[in-house]
């Protein structure tokens, strides 16, 4: 896991661009999310917890700011080909191995989409710094863009 994350971070530097880190702590915003299931390369499910015991138990996460490779034909609006869902498994995968460190979500401007997913930023730990999952995805390869 180590190694394709740390080729991630390589391939940043000489794609040269600049994943923003934050501060090791963490901002008020941000809510640690305990990952139970990845669905595909843009949306999780799990716990957030928001502080003082109260939890968001079972919620389906789907990351602002990129849309990743698809991992299976459900999507009827846009044409997904064999290729593309081989890329959204590779894209899931990537995703899996970044959220075992533990992760974080910030809630966007709108709280939640047509099938009722929160929408928001995911950040992942490496190394002692957050990093938002976008930038590291969109970085690897992993989006539609």
């Amino acid at each position: 896991m180590t190694t394709k994350i740390l080729w991630g971070l390589s391939l940043l530097a000489f794609v040269q661009v600049t994943v923003p880190a934050i501060q090791p702590d963490i901002p008020p915003k941000l809510h640690p999310i305990e990952v139970t299931r990845v669905l595909d390369g843009d949306t999780v499910q799990g716990t957030i917890s928001l502080g003082w015991d109260v939890q968001l138990s079972n919620q389906m996460v789907r990351c602002l700011s990129y849309d990743a490779w698809e991992s299976s034909k459900r999507r009827r609006s846009v044409k997904v080909t064999d290729e593309e869902v081989v890329k959204g498994k590779l894209a899931a995968e990537y995703l899996r191995e970044l959220v075992e460190g533990g992760a974080w979500v910030s809630a966007g401007d709108r709280p939640r989409d047509n099938y009722g997913r929160i929408l928001g930023e995911l950040y992942v730990n490496i190394d002692g710094k957050l990093y938002e999952v976008a930038d590291l995805m969109h970085a690897a390869g992993h989006c539609r863009d």
